[in-house]
């Protein structure tokens, strides 16, 4: 039997990110000319992860939201402030 190499469901970095070159080049320099970008494919096919990857290369803060499981204002609320304390807390590590 073989076995599937990709990760569906989540976040996909280092060794398991497909290396789009391109794609990170392009959202990078939207990025450094502080323009709005969307990206728009089919299910699973790593936008996510390709916005991640790019902004963890340029070194860039971010707070990921998942939102798949918010129900109301008060769950968004809690869960970015609650991932707003956990990037405070790992920023505390490093210092």
């Amino acid at each position: 039997m073989i076995e599937n190499p990709f990760i569906f469901g989540k976040v996909v970095n280092g060794e398991h990110f497909c290396n789009r070159k391109a794609e990170i080049e392009q959202i990078n320099k939207i990025i450094a000319s502080k323009q709005h970008i969307l990206i728009i494919s089919p299910r699973r096919y790593g936008k996510t992860s390709l916005i991640v990857n790019a902004l963890e290369r340029k070194k860039i803060s971010y707070i990921y939201l998942d939102c798949s499981f918010i129900e109301n204002e008060k769950d968004i609320s809690n869960n970015l402030v609650n991932e707003y304390a956990k990037k405070l807390d790992s920023v505390a590590v490093l210092e």
